[in-house]
């Protein structure tokens, strides 16, 4: 089931892997089923690191929401409507005048009305 996640938010790639945990031995009948999985996450943040500096992990009842917890992702709209709206205040006040907070809080009020 790892094929369904997406890849690192922070590093962009890596190694993510999903472990049961919690098993108990039962005897002729074997391990019991997981209690918890454990989903971990090691990646590089760039090519010159010569070992993983981004790490991730956390546990969860079920693997569906592992999987979930790590594909769930931030929504960005508000803030790539903020970048935006800054970009286009500096190209409208050119470069003689400085960009404010004023400035930038006015546009973005404009932009959610």
């Amino acid at each position: 089931m790892t094929d369904d996640l997406k890849p690192c938010p922070f590093c962009g790639g890596g190694i993510t892997t999903i472990e049961g945990g919690g098993q108990t031995w039962r005897g002729v009948n074997g391990y019991s089923d997981p209690q918890f999985y454990h989903l971990r996450h090691f990646g590089k943040l760039s090519e010159t690191d010569d070992f993983p500096r981004c790490f991730v992990e956390f546990r969860c009842r079920t693997e569906a929401e592992a999987i979930a917890a790590w594909n769930t992702r931030a929504d960005t709209t508000t803030w790539n409507a903020a970048i935006r709206a800054a970009a286009e205040a500096m190209v409208a006040i050119g470069a003689d005048r400085p960009l404010t907070e004023e400035t930038l809080l006015a546009l973005l009020k404009e932009e959610k009305e």
